[in-house]
Formats: C-alpha cells, structure tokens, sequence
C-alpha cells in the first residue's frame, strides 16, 4: 500500500489541506454517497410496486425470483472486480508511472469482456438445467437469456463505477449509480413492462448502454505503456479471493428463496425474495460507506494511522446500529400496511415472512459496512472464511426441513441465525485489526445482539 498517504484525492483533486478540513469533507463525501444509496433503494422499492402493477402476481414472482439469481450470478461474472478496482486504482498513481489508474481500468474491462462471453455462454447452453435450479422448473429457461443482458448491464456499470470510486470522484460515482440503478427502472417499466424477460431485456441494453457513454466517457486513460498483462495478473489475483465471499454471501440471500421455490412454489418463493430483498435494501444504504471506507482504510492502514482507524471503525458501527434497528422495528410495526402501499392487498399475506427475515438487518449492515475494512488490511479472503461458515450454518439447519423435523416455515428464521453468526464474526475480525482495543465496540455488539 506505498504511496497512499501521497496522494489522496477528493473529487480527483490532491488533499493538499488542513486536518480538519480534510475530515470535513470525508464527512461530506460519505454523506452524499449515502444519500445517492438511499435514493437508488427508493427507486427499487417503487420498481418492486410497478412489477406488481404491470405483471402481475405471477410475473412479479418471476421477476422477484430472477432479480434475486441475477445478484447471485453477478459476482461469478466479475471475478471480484467490484472490489479490486478501486482498491488499485486508488492507489496505482503513487506507486510508479507504470502502474497507472487507465491501464487497471483497461486490465479489468478485458477481464469482464472474458468473464461474461465464457459464463453466460454456460448458462445459456444449460439454460433449461439453470432454470430448474433457479426457479425450481425447466419451463422457466425463458427468462435465462433475458437475466444474461442484465447481468451484461449490471457488469459494465460494475466495473465503470469501481474506477470512479477508486479515485474518489464520488459525485460522478453518485449521479452514475442513482440513474443506472434508480432511476433506469422506473423509465423502462412503462415503456416495457409487459413481461419479465421483455423487461430485463431493456433493462440490461439500456444499463450498458449508459455505462458506455456516461462510464466510458469519464474514464481518464491517463498514461501509456502500462504493463496490461501484469495489471491483469494483480486484479485477478487480489480479486479472486474475493469471489468467494461475495458468491457465498449472494448464495445465502438466495437460498431460503430457492429453497421455498423446491418446497413450496414459485409464489411463496417470490414473496421470500422479496421480503430478502427489503433486507438487502436496508444494508445497502451502507454500501457507500464501504465504498469510500475502502480506499479511506487502507491509508490510513499504509501510514500507521490505527487510532483513526478505530475512531472511523466505531463511527459507521454506531451508525449502522442506531439507523438500522431504527429501520427495523418500523418495518415491524407497518409491514403489513407497507406491503399493501407497495405491492397491493392480494400480497398483504406475506407480511409475517418480512418481519422474521428483517429481524437480521442490524447483523447484516454491519456485515456490509465493516467488510471493506477486512479487505483492504489483509489479502486474505476472510470475509470468505466468515460467508462460508455462516452458510454452511444455513444449509445444516435448512437440512432438518428436508428430513422432516421442521416445516418449511422455519427457513427463514435459520436465514436470519446465520446473519448473526456472519455479523459477529466480522465485528471480532473488525476488531482483532483495529488493535483488538476498538473502544466500546464489543459492548456495542453485545447490545445489538441483544436486542436483535
């Protein structure tokens, strides 16, 4: 990590000022790049309402369904990428002129192309295999070809959005990520909201497409004669380790839907995933956080700087919990009523799945906000360790359904363990690299754990 405390750029510019100005405008930065986050999540939330209006029950269920396997088959695709981008970018500029930011976007756009035509070509021949381990039914290979467009769109906008975070233009970075993932879906859905696969069809072409004016045309190829190869040596190799977790933790979000499609059917399963996704949603109003917080970390880790380490660490921990568990008893007390504002009466029903499966929100932003810390102070994939031992908690429990012991009613409530399990893993692993003297952060664990 030489060269990051040389260069520290906010909005693209050398932090040539005072201390305390300095942490001023962090604040901002992480301020407005939460705002961006909850915005985006307010577009999805009214993208889930139109799905309903314009699908219907069954084809909201489908698109639910799919958007769930569409998160999970992304990861696959970018090879970690989201992740070691802007960890390289952020800091190629200090290091030699050869190791230039343009050339690690370059490096990483041949990956994606690579990635992309080799995996979505396996999945489309075995699409009617993929189908029945998605959706629980080979009849529904109709949408796999769709989802392949969306996971395209969603791939560039990835990777474009990663080089823009790595060099700390997070107002470009914003603006990118609320049109692309906010706004895109509500401008598509009257014009194409028929059905599910006509839907993500448009959806991905027109993902790309705005990756490939707006992203591309921001990229600054900056200097020449970078070593390309070696470049795609150290995105594949730092990112890799990270394909893992990101799989798992994808995995884990998806399963209780997956396994309600096998069980019971694909309705069911539709109101799972979407009770998941309001899961997701709340958390990721805490992927900005970690957003700015990796470059941010991994400075502050490159100059020695562990009280400024500790003291950011407890700030987003005290955030995540107040915020959250905020959030959480809100959807607990108007689940019901938001369904019906959301969705519409016929889908009030699922009111009881939403309330178990957000019990785990306050464990799981914790996950998503302090994971970034765990990557930028080690190369070791721990938050893969940590993914796979709370799966794998998952799938044990999940098992006495299929023997008998339990009706299938109670996958959600082994779902939401398992994120406990996840959170406090990653608060110990948090706090083990912050010294292993984070003041007050394992009472603050132990009365998030409590009152989850």
């Amino acid at each position: 990590m030489r060269g990051a405390q040389d260069e520290q750029p906010i909005e693209g510019q050398a932090n040539a000022i005072g201390k305390h100005p300095v942490r001023l405008r962090m604040r901002k930065v992480y301020l407005a790049t939460i705002i961006t986050e909850f915005l985006t999540m307010c577009g999805q939330l009214i993208s889930y309402k139109l799905a309903a209006a314009y699908l219907g029950k069954d084809g909201f269920s489908e698109y639910a369904l799919a958007k769930r396997t569409i998160s999970l088959l992304l990861p696959v695709a970018l090879l970690g990428l989201a992740v070691a981008i802007p960890r390289y970018v952020a800091f190629s500029g200090g290091e030699s002129p050869r190791k230039d930011r343009g050339s690690y976007f370059a490096a990483g756009m041949v990956i994606l192309g690579v990635s992309l035509a080799a995996s979505l070509a396996l999945l489309n021949v075995f699409k009617h295999a993929a189908a029945y381990l998605f959706f629980g039914g080979s009849s529904y290979s109709y949408l796999i070809a769709p989802m392949s467009i969306m996971v395209v769109g969603l791939g560039l906008h990835a990777v474009c959005y990663g080089y823009f975070r790595g060099r700390l233009e997070m107002t470009r970075a914003n603006v990118f990520q609320f049109f692309n993932l906010g706004l895109m879906p509500l401008v598509v859905f009257p014009l194409f909201g028929k059905s599910a696969p006509e839907l993500f069809t448009a959806l991905g072409v027109s993902m790309a497409a705005v990756s490939l004016i707006f992203g591309l045309g921001g990229i600054r190829m900056e200097a020449s004669g970078g070593d390309i190869f070696r470049e795609i040596k150290d995105l594949l190799k730092y990112g890799l380790g990270r394909v893992p977790a990101d799989i798992i933790q994808l995995a884990l979000l998806s399963g209780p839907a997956l396994i309600a499609a096998h069980l019971q059917d694909v309705q069911v399963a539709g109101l799972v995933a979407f009770s998941t996704s309001i899961l997701t949603m709340i958390a990721s109003v805490f992927v900005p956080v970690g957003a700015v917080l990796l470059p941010e970390a991994s400075q502050m880790m490159g100059r020695g700087d562990v009280l400024g380490l500790r003291r950011r660490v407890l700030q987003v921990s005290k955030a995540i919990v107040l915020l959250v568990a905020a959030l959480t008893v809100a959807v607990e007390l108007f689940a019901t009523d938001g369904l019906r504002l959301c969705l519409g009466n016929s889908f009030t029903g699922g009111a009881g799945i939403v309330r178990i499966v957000v019990l785990a929100a306050v464990p799981y932003s914790l996950y998503v906000g302090l994971k970034t810390v765990l990557d930028a102070g080690s190369t070791k994939a721990i938050n893969s360790r940590n993914a796979l031992l709370a799966f794998l908690l998952f799938l044990g429990t999940s098992a006495s359904v299929y023997i008998g012991l339990f009706p299938a009613a109670y996958i959600p409530g082994f779902f939401v363990g398992s994120l406990y399990v996840l959170g406090g893993l990653t608060l110990l692993e948090v706090r083990e690299m912050c010294g292993g003297r984070l003041t007050n952060l394992p009472d603050l664990a132990a009365e998030t754990f409590v009152r989850g």
